[in-house]
């Protein structure tokens, strides 16, 4: 059985550790929250429809196109560089919804997307590396 190791890597930034309650005070930050029956936008929670809604929708794309410029749009020039989409997603959610939440956030010129996570200290502890064919 092959081993995989995990750990930092040497010339890698890694971004730092953030509470709820310091990142919302940042008007950089632009929250967004997915969980598996619905999609919020902002610290004041506005309503984006279902996950299923943003990918198939194109009303939806646009509204959150709208959004993230209108974001960015409100954020100083000189602080622009460090505008930051933190995504918080339900663990199943599939993949695609995040791409789709990426792909828009980064076509309004977002410079910096995160994911917000909890922290679990045996979260590697269930890992199963794929085994070789």
């Amino acid at each position: 059985m092959e081993a995989v190791k995990i750990s930092e890597l040497p010339d890698m930034h890694y971004p730092t550790t953030i509470t709820d309650e310091k990142l919302l005070d940042n008007p950089e930050v632009v929250p967004v929250k997915l969980y598996q029956d619905r999609v919020l936008f902002g610290i004041d929670n506005l309503s984006m429809g279902t996950p299923d809604d943003i990918i198939s929708d194109a009303n939806k794309r646009d509204a959150m196109r709208q959004y993230f410029e209108r974001e960015m749009a409100n954020i100083p020039a000189d602080k622009k560089d460090k505008a930051c989409l933190v995504v918080q997603a339900d663990a199943f959610l599939r993949c695609i919804y995040l791409t789709e939440i990426i792909r828009v956030a980064t076509y309004a010129n977002f410079p910096n997307i995160y994911f917000a996570t909890i922290e679990d200290p045996d979260w590697l502890s269930d890992f199963r590396p794929a085994s070789p064919q």
